[in-house]
C-alpha cells in the first residue's frame, strides 16, 4: 500500500546514535536525505545527488543499496510500515463505523428505518 504520510516519528535517541561521529555538515546532508526518502522512498545515488549535492561518503554508507540498486534508509523503512499498518487499521475502523452509523453498505447507501 502506498498512502501519502504527512510526517514520520522522530525519536532523539536513536537519532543521535544514528548520526554520532557526523560532523554538522553531514548531519545536514543526512536528515535532508531521510526526509526526502519519506516522501519518495529509496533513492538512487544520483537522484540522491541531485537532491542534496555531492554526498559524503560516510553519509552515503549509512544508507545500504536494495536488490533494485536504490539506496534506502532501514529505520525508516521500518516507521513506513507500523505506520502504514496503523493508517489502514484506522481507516478500515471509520469505514465500518460509517457503515455502521450511517447504513452505508459497499458505497451505497442502505435502508435504515427511521426510529420514532
Amino acid at each position: 500500500m502506498s498512502v501519502n504520510l504527512p510526517f514520520f516519528k522522530l525519536f532523539p535517541n536513536d537519532f543521535m546514535m544514528r548520526i554520532r561521529n557526523l560532523n554538522n555538515e553531514e548531519i545536514g546532508v543526512y536528515t535532508l536525505i531521510v526526509v526526502q526518502m519519506w516522501d519518495s522512498g529509496p533513492m538512487s545515488k544520483d537522484a540522491i545527488e541531485s537532491y542534496v549535492g555531492d554526498v559524503p561518503a560516510k553519509v552515503l554508507s549509512r544508507f545500504p543499496v536494495n536488490p533494485g540498486g536504490n539506496h534506502y534508509c532501514d529505520w525508516l523503512e521500518d516507521l513506513r510500515e507500523k505506520a502504514e499498518k496503523l493508517y489502514k487499521a484506522h481507516s478500515d475502523g471509520g469505514r465500518r463505523t460509517a457503515a455502521t452509523r450511517y447504513g452505508v453498505d459497499g458505497g451505497k447507501l442502505r435502508h435504515v428505518p427511521e426510529v420514532a
